[in-house]
């Protein structure tokens, strides 16, 4: 684990009951992969299900985890990002509450702030949910 839940809130703007990521497994500049383990005081975790906006919350959150990782490194301040726009979004089963969900992003394009990436979220080898998106970052 390269970053845990104790310095998480250092890399990423979002604070709980937002909080999303909760650990991050690897970063390789194109590439990052976040974890979260469930529960069900999570916002988005209602009837046992850990429901869609947060699994599109938790790959939003995972490119943001990749920008503040990527700041640290290079010493700079984390800078915030906005979700433009979602495409291709499918979710193929609802997480239950404690599951621990593991999230790989890949960027595919970047236009100076804007980057274009795919995200896929993950239960053991079950894939939950996929999609893309654009991703603008603060300047």
């Amino acid at each position: 684990m390269l970053v845990d839940k104790d310095k998480i809130l250092e890399l990423i703007p979002h604070a709980p009951p937002m909080l999303m990521v909760d650990g991050l497994i690897a970063s390789d500049g194109y590439t990052t992969t976040s974890r979260l383990i469930l529960d069900e005081s999570n916002l988005f975790c209602q009837d046992g299900y850990f429901h869609e906006p947060g699994l599109a919350e938790n790959i939003a959150q995972t490119v943001a985890l990749r920008g503040g990782y990527q700041a640290l490194q290079d010493g700079e301040p984390v800078k915030k990002g906005f979700i433009g726009s979602i495409k291709r979004f499918s979710v193929f089963q609802l997480p239950k509450d404690n599951d621990t969900l593991i999230t790989t992003i890949a960027v595919t394009n970047q236009l100076q702030n804007a980057f274009v990436i795919s995200g896929k979220v993950y239960v053991g080898n079950i894939l939950m949910a996929e999609g893309e998106m654009i991703i603008f970052e603060e300047r």
